[in-house]
């Protein structure tokens, strides 16, 4: 690849590959290097978890973009994949350390990592990730940054807080506790933290003396594309994930048959791939439609009025939200919901942090058209002064200086 010697030299590292851009994490970190390519001489180290990922690198090597790709060593043969599940579950469970952390500290990607760190000298190293914290080891004295994408020990805290009593309250106690430790002291090797609320911000605050800023939070979507839908057709958008699945079947159990009590043609659409079959159980009844993964997120928000997101756990901005509001749809959620997004009660959306508020609040919207109106007007303009790109690319330029 022909370099601009003037340009700086960027490294990436990151333990997902970024693309295609099926959700959130991977738009995020695919709009940074959209920002980064043009401006630097940028290098991106990927963690693959199939062969995929290897494929897809082939897209950002199209955005002028030096890639290297290492295939997780579990994915490599059926043997591997027995060796590998059962070596992490064991350390995991005995042991108590992040699944993540051993998955991001393989033997091939630190080596990869070490490699490239004697091969070539970096003026800024980007990590995504707290789990890739101790391979920062093999950059010194350069300008480094860490990404918290949300605070994971908070939201083991949180999991903690709403478990009834018994053993596996317990066992998300020590989760709690450990991912704490490594957590802490994985982001305390970085010169600069970037969180991307300033809840999360002021969390790691009390734990850290580092630099940390509020990084931008950039979603790839045509504002407004979309028009209002006045149909009784609700929308919960979420993958496989401990605080989607709490909040999907929370919804499905507790929140929507009582709706559906209230408004008979109400119907509830569950999106979101890899689904747990015990939410996959109530497809095809009640009014409640849960296709799981779609390659077109677009037209199910275009058959729906409202976005429910009764989350409860988990940490950082949900994308899905904002996601939501720049196509015009009104949004009920939680406290945890709209944390970092800079949302007002019954302004720019609906905040019920219990069951019965959640269920009147849904009802409401779904009878009172001014009222999503005007739901749907402030938290548009909120979110194209705090989440345009030009909005985004100026806060990258103060934190990079490219």
């Amino acid at each position: 690849m022909i370099t601009n010697s003037k340009k700086k030299n960027f490294l990436l590292v990151s333990p997902i590959m970024p693309y295609p851009l099926n959700y959130g994490t991977r738009i995020k970190v695919y709009e940074l290097i959209k920002y980064l390519a043009p401006r630097c001489n940028l290098t991106l180290i990927s963690l693959c978890h199939c062969l995929e990922d290897v494929k897809n690198a082939n897209h950002i090597r199209s955005l002028n973009v030096e890639v290297c790709t290492v295939l997780i060593p579990n994915k490599k043969s059926f043997l591997h994949r027995i060796m590998y599940k059962t070596l992490y579950s064991f350390i995991s469970l005995f042991f108590f350390i992040p699944q993540d952390l051993l998955y991001a500290n393989c033997i091939p990607f630190r080596k990869k990592i070490k490699d490239i760190s004697l091969s070539k000298r970096f003026d800024l190293v980007h990590f995504e990730y707290w789990w890739t914290g101790y391979m920062i080891k093999y950059f010194k004295n350069i300008n480094n940054f860490v990404l918290e994408e949300d605070v994971e020990f908070i939201r083991y805290q949180r999991e903690y807080r709403i478990k009834k009593f018994g053993f596996s309250k317990i066992f998300t106690y020590l989760l709690w506790k450990n991912t704490f430790k490594y957590e802490i002291k994985c982001c305390s090797f970085f010169k600069t933290i970037l969180t991307v609320t300033p809840k999360d911000k002021e969390v790691l605050e009390e734990h850290l003396s580092n630099n940390i800023i509020t990084s931008p939070f950039l979603l790839n979507i045509n504002i407004g594309k979309l028009s209002p839908n006045n149909s009784n057709n609700l929308i919960f958008v979420g993958g496989n994930s401990p605080h989607n699945n709490d909040a999907t079947l929370y919804l499905l159990r507790d929140i929507y048959p009582r709706i559906k009590k209230e408004i008979s043609d109400v119907q509830l659409y569950v999106i979101g791939g890899e689904l747990p079959q015990e939410i996959h159980r109530y497809n095809g009844s009640n009014g409640i439609f849960i296709p799981g993964y779609v390659p077109d997120l677009i037209s199910y928000i275009d058959r729906c009025s409202i976005l429910v997101a009764p989350l409860r756990i988990g940490s950082g901005i949900k994308g899905k939200i904002i996601e939501a509001m720049m196509h015009k749809r009104a949004v009920i959620t939680t406290s945890v919901g709209v944390e970092g997004i800079g949302l007002t009660h019954e302004k720019d959306v609906i905040i019920a942090d219990n069951t019965e508020d959640f269920i009147q609040g849904t009802i409401k919207l779904l009878r009172e058209k001014t009222l999503r109106e005007s739901l749907i007007n402030n938290a548009l303009q909120l979110v194209q002064e705090q989440y345009s790109k030009k909005a985004a690319y100026r806060k990258f330029f103060e934190i990079y200086g490219i």
